[in-house]
């Protein structure tokens, strides 16, 4: 007798699950079978557009040769400041670097 209490407790909680995700697989079938509308539509002013390098009022190529001649003596300055006891020589480096950086910033906020 106590056995089937325990089969009748075990089956009635699955019956219940089983009703209960009965209902949920419909709706999600149903979900399935209607066309989703989406109303997100992508901004207008965040689109990418390519760099011309052609233009001549364009500093871009400037800007390059800034950018590059920073890293190059930002990584120099490093090393140097890592590798030497006498860090004036760093020191001068690192500052030409920031120099460029100021330069190229300064360029690409205030183009016209």
């Amino acid at each position: 007798m106590d056995q089937t209490k325990d089969n009748n407790i075990t089956n009635i909680p699955q019956s219940e699950e089983t009703a209960k995700a009965q209902p949920q697989s419909q709706s999600h079938e149903a979900s399935q079978t209607q066309p989703q509308t989406s109303y997100a539509v992508r901004p207008t002013r965040r689109q990418h557009r390519r760099l011309e390098y052609a233009d001549k009022s364009n500093m871009l190529v400037a800007r390059n040769w800034l950018n590059i001649g920073f890293m190059l003596f930002a990584i120099v300055g490093v090393i140097l400041w890592t590798q030497m006891d006498d860090r004036t020589i760093a020191n001068v480096m690192l500052i030409i670097g920031v120099v460029l950086k100021i330069a190229e910033v300064c360029i690409r906020l205030f183009k016209k």
